[in-house]
């Protein structure tokens, strides 16, 4: 599954936070062990075209991922089997195979990673973890159990959707314990059947206690440093909780364990270091905030934003949280951000924006409020609400009239996959934007593409809502219409630059 842990800006970011790198992303070599066709590492290998990747498979996978490498003329990426696999690299990745190992398996994937990983590189295992990912299971086989294999993902989906709106409209009265969490897991199903479709169908193999991985990876000379996955939207027990415990004597791994139990935590992806590297148990995120890149996505949830003082203002953030503050500069640094996003701002960039953005609502705020929305901002990368990266993806170019899909990005459209944002987050298109995305080949003009979406419109293969029946101005609205939904493309990062 697509997963935005396994960008290797954000393995450093954490491992700048931990003290375990320094506040840069210069070119690195990186790995994926287990990689299956190596769809995660297509999209990666084209954004940073002067590293090398290297993704290791069985040899049933070698031929068509080697094509589909070819295909979108990566040659910074390659694809082998575990036996010739040689070098070491400053990422390792293992992605949704460790839970699916023997224990003597595991060991021996943990003794590859520890063989394979740089003196000072990072590696990442992602596997689902008790107590939640049994009970998350549960509740996603009984949302899944009315969809059938031979329906799209579409269709799934929509199957899904029906389920949850039945037992959630069903739920029997009363407080009980188990019927408030079950309410709470379906409220998480529903966010993700909004925002990350995928998961809901992504189960990852067996649940693992926590302890079991992190002492496995200490017989390999690994070291636990941080996980990429929060155990919470708000991100507080992370950043308080585990501290206080470890502060009061407990082992860091006993703490890691009492947060699962009582996050209920269903998945982690555990980075580690070789063992003897120092590293911080807490994350100390001013280094990063000096060097990095500031992002977030937020959605505004008033209709006017409003700077003025003692006005609350709400923020909607990917992860889910809602961020309410009546600050004039927190409120300011945050709408430039949502300007900004996909790309990230420097220090120097956001203060200059967010003075801007006051002056002109002729609000006053004086450099301590300046001060203490930088540690506001600070918390706000602690929980995992706000980014700050040592990289920020390019400005795309502008739209030209011939634009050309991603050939790594038509091949996920092409397998029914999400495809992948320039943040390496997972997108689900509807079937409109599928449907020009495919017409996207750099070849046909805009004008072409609205002639050949109002033919498959004619022909009853796809339905877009709200659309005159006058055929001279469905023309006009559809080439505006896929002029829009281009645009949205070239937003997300999955048109070519062709600069």
């Amino acid at each position: 599954m697509r997963t935005p842990f396994e960008h290797p800006a954000r393995l450093r970011a954490l491992a700048v936070q931990h003290g375990a790198a320094l506040p840069t992303l210069a070119p690195f070599r990186y790995l994926e062990l287990a990689c299956g066709l190596g769809g995660e590492l297509l999209p990666l290998a084209a954004r940073f075209p002067e590293s090398t990747f290297v993704g290791s498979t069985d040899a049933e996978f070698l031929a068509t991922a080697r094509a589909d490498a070819s295909r979108c003329g990566l040659a910074n990426l390659t694809f082998t089997t575990e036996a010739e696999l040689e070098g070491r690299f400053d990422f390792v990745i293992a992605n949704d195979v460790y839970a699916t190992l023997s224990r003597s398996e595991q060991g021996r994937l943990l003794g590859r990673i520890a063989r394979h990983l740089a003196p000072d590189g990072v590696a990442a295992i992602a596997y689902p973890t008790l107590p939640g990912a049994s009970f998350r299971r549960f509740v996603r086989e009984t949302l899944a159990r009315p969809s059938r294999a031979e329906m799209s993902a579409h269709e799934q989906l929509a199957c899904v959707k029906g389920r949850l709106s039945d037992l959630a409209r069903h739920l029997p009265e009363g407080s009980s314990a188990h019927v408030e969490l079950l309410r709470d897991e379906l409220e998480r199903a529903f966010v993700e059947a909004t925002t990350r479709p995928a998961a809901l169908f992504s189960l990852g193999g067996e649940a693992l206690h926590v302890a079991d991985v992190l002492l496995a990876a200490r017989r390999q000379g690994l070291e636990f440093l941080c996980d990429a996955a929060p155990a919470t939207g708000e991100g507080e027990l992370e950043t308080s909780f585990v501290p206080l415990l470890v502060a009061d004597g407990l082992p860091r791994l006993e703490a890691e364990e009492i947060l699962d139990l009582v996050s209920e935590r269903p998945a982690r992806a555990s980075l580690f270091v070789h063992a003897g590297r120092p590293i911080s148990g807490e994350a100390v995120v001013a280094p990063l905030c000096a060097a990095g890149y500031f992002a977030g996505s937020f959605t505004v949830l008033e209709a006017e934003p409003e700077l003025a003082r003692g006005v609350v203002q709400s923020f909607a953030t990917r992860p889910g949280p809602v961020i309410a503050t009546d600050e004039p500069a927190l409120k300011a640094a945050l709408l430039s951000l949502a300007d900004a996003w996909p790309e990230g701002l420097r220090e120097p960039q956001l203060r200059a924006t967010l003075a801007e953005r006051l002056g002109r609502d002729g609000v006053a705020v004086t450099d301590a409020d300046v001060d203490a929305t930088r540690l506001d901002l600070e918390e706000l990368v602690r929980r995992r609400q706000l980014e700050v990266l040592p990289w920020t993806p390019s400005s795309p170019e502008p739209l030209g009239d011939r634009p050309r899909l991603h050939p790594w990005a038509r091949i996920e459209l092409e397998r029914g996959m999400p495809l992948t944002s320039v943040r390496h987050e997972p997108v689900e298109l509807d079937p409109a934007v599928a449907a020009v995305a495919l017409l996207l080949d750099g070849t046909q003009s805009l004008a072409a593409c609205a002639a050949a979406l109002g033919a498959a419109i004619a022909a009853g293969t796809l339905t877009i809502d709200a659309l005159p029946s006058a055929p001279e101005v469905r023309t006009n609205v559809l080439h505006d219409v896929v002029a829009s939904l281009a645009e949205k493309l070239r937003r997300l990062g999955l048109l070519e630059d062709r600069r």
